[in-house]
């Protein structure tokens, strides 16, 4: 095994991760900061690069009346190739109905904007921006609950000098069983060609399994 491919290894799985966060009440809602320690591992390139990142987030969440809520963050990384990034997202929600399912639709804005573009495998826009429109809808009974979040809206940002206009499109979806009182199984998928969704920048999605036991 050559020395600088063992060195980089070593670093990826030696590099400690992990991260803190404080979530309070207020008001109508909640407040909260989180720190975060990660190693970009999306793509076999990323992987072999060994880029780290620091990020620092926090974010408010409120209920203006029953139905109207709105929930806004502003989320810093660094990153360990020298490059950094900013991150703006807002959101207001309306409950369209109150029993089950819960039925609520909403607009979202997301802007991210990256110091440089490194060329080191993952998506480093200049001046991104998405508007979008999205709907949740949220079902339980006693045995299972589902949760949906689909959403359709534009996405535009600028790379490399060039200018991208493209549609975004995608969604989020959940299924809980809950095996008793305390332990539930979860199934989820998330996919769509929004372009911040995903490290990559592409097309994506993903699926995940979480085993979860509440105290």
């Amino acid at each position: 095994m050559p020395l600088k491919y063992f060195i980089k290894r070593h670093n990826l799985y030696s590099t400690p991760i992990g991260g803190v966060g404080l979530n309070l009440l207020a008001g109508r809602g909640s407040v909260g900061l989180n720190v975060n320690k990660s190693v970009l591992t999306d793509t076999a390139e990323l992987m072999e690069d060994v880029i780290r990142v620091l990020s620092i987030n926090c974010f408010i969440n409120q209920s203006v009346t029953d139905r109207i809520s709105f929930y806004a963050n502003y989320n810093r990384r660094w990153y360990s190739d020298d490059n950094q990034a900013d991150s703006v997202q807002g959101s207001v929600r309306y409950k369209i109905n109150f029993g089950n399912p819960t039925v609520s639709l909403g607009y979202r804005v997301v802007y991210l904007d990256f110091k440089k573009q490194k060329r080191h495998g993952y998506f480093d826009p200049d001046d991104f921006w998405s508007n979008q429109l999205f709907l949740t809808i949220y079902y339980e009974n006693p045995k299972v609950y589902v949760y949906l979040e689909p959403f359709i809206g534009h996405q535009t940002f600028r790379r490399y000098g060039l200018w991208s206009y493209d549609k975004a499109y995608g969604g989020t979806g959940t299924l809980g069983i809950k095996l008793n009182e305390n332990l539930n199984f979860e199934m989820s998928i998330e996919g769509g060609n929004y372009a911040a969704g995903t490290t990559s920048g592409w097309k994506y999605y993903q699926t995940g399994f979480l085993l979860k036991y509440v105290f």
